[in-house]
């Protein structure tokens, strides 16, 4: 959501911007699915679950406002690579909502060499 002055604009992910956003290869989800659920965009065009398996679409999908895309593990990818730059062994990410409560932390230790 924007805030300009006294107005909140909503940001509308309608199906047609979900549509644009799995053209673009980008994986899209609803906040409503399970969190580690998402759709792309298959062969010959055909959306399919990250599963691979067939999407069916439904008109609750087709009338949804609230899509988004799918970035955790685009996420922790960069955040490992963080890590592993300045030698750090632990990486944590916090997902919350507006309010600031936290919905999920995910949490990747880097095994300790061995130096012997």
């Amino acid at each position: 959501m924007l805030n300009i002055g006294m107005e909140e604009i909503k940001m509308i992910n309608n199906f047609n911007w979900a549509i644009s956003m799995l053209k673009q290869r980008k994986k899209v989800r609803r906040p409503c699915w399970q969190e580690d659920s998402y759709w792309v965009l298959g062969e010959d065009e055909k959306i399919v679950w990250c599963n691979k398996k067939d999407a069916r679409i439904h008109l609750n999908q087709i009338n949804a406002t609230d899509w988004e895309v799918f970035e955790e593990k685009l996420k922790m990818k960069v955040a490992k690579e963080i890590a592993k730059k300045f030698g750090a062994s632990h990486v944590r990410i916090t997902t919350m909502d507006k309010k600031g409560n936290v919905l999920k932390v995910l949490d990747e230790y880097k095994e300790k060499e061995d130096k012997r």
